[in-house]
């Protein structure tokens, strides 16, 4: 299944999710707790989350970068609150997300409405899921964030397509920088 990735390329992906992991647990979190709202910290990170999953996949335009990604944030998440709560069940939900995106993206061919179609679903997936958690898992917490449920997903939204916009100009300054180009072979 991973055959058509490099062993560095491994290593790449697998650190994105993790720094998408750290940014979440430390900068998500604080907000969370300063705003007694659970899901309010990713308002704030969701642009640099984007920007930073758009680059990557980038540099790695193949099927299933989204996936690992997932996947390696995910299962770093396992004993956190981090999206969702504690437990396995976020791994499955992350992996269906991070391949909904991988098939957005190769339906179209890799071009740039792919990256923001599926960057948007997938956040906006991933609010909606961690919302309707506590219909099938005991997780009661998050009952606050319904009556910001329609703009939060609406700033899902917009957030997504601004961080889809700043990651294609990062890419688009950094690409011919050879580390890049070394990853990416």
């Amino acid at each position: 299944m991973f055959k058509h990735f490099t062993t560095k390329q491994l290593i790449f992906i697998a650190l994105i999710g993790a720094v998408l992991f750290l940014m979440d647990l430390t900068i998500s979190t604080v907000i969370d707790v300063a705003t007694g709202i659970i899901g309010a910290g990713y308002i704030v990170i969701i642009i640099f989350f984007t920007l930073i999953a758009t680059v990557g996949a980038l540099i790695i335009p193949k099927f299933l970068v989204f996936t690992i990604m997932a996947f390696i944030y995910a299962a770093l998440a396992i004993p956190t609150q981090v999206f969702g709560p504690p437990g396995f069940s976020k791994v499955i939900i992350a992996i269906v997300i991070g391949l909904t995106m991988d098939i957005i993206v190769k339906t179209f061919k890799y071009k740039k409405i792919s990256y923001y179609l599926a960057l948007i679903i997938g956040n906006i997936a991933s609010l909606l899921l961690y919302v309707l958690s506590p219909l099938f898992l005991d997780f009661h917490s998050i009952e606050e964030l319904f009556p910001y449920l329609f703009l939060f997903t609406v700033l899902y939204g917009i957030e997504s397509i601004v961080g889809v916009w700043i990651g294609f100009k990062l890419y688009n300054k950094l690409k011919n920088k050879r580390i890049l180009q070394q990853i990416s072979e």
